[in-house]
């Protein structure tokens, strides 16, 4: 039975813990990741909500975040809930 597509990187990562690496925005830094940022479609649905001055944050992350099974952070690092909060008081 095939699970449902929001838990396979949970299913997977159970496997191999190096599924993990490589999945954030900071290592993918190719032309389709650029090209996913900018796309009309995606912009056109941010827009309403943020306006039209849409920017990035040089802190900001894209990555596959797996379930915690243990009431506790599922990274193997123990970062916190929102990682980018860490990443910001440092």
């Amino acid at each position: 039975m095939e699970a449902p597509f929001h838990q396979r990187f949970g299913l997977l990562l159970a496997q191999s813990t190096e599924m993990e690496h490589g999945l954030d925005i900071m290592h993918i830094r190719q032309p389709a990741m650029f090209a996913f940022l900018g796309n009309q479609n995606l912009l056109d649905l941010i827009e309403p909500l943020v306006s039209s001055e849409i920017t990035g944050n040089p802190i900001q992350h894209i990555r596959a975040k797996p379930p915690s099974s243990d009431g506790r952070s599922s990274w193997p690092g123990g970062e916190a809930e929102h990682q980018d909060a860490v990443v910001m008081m440092k």
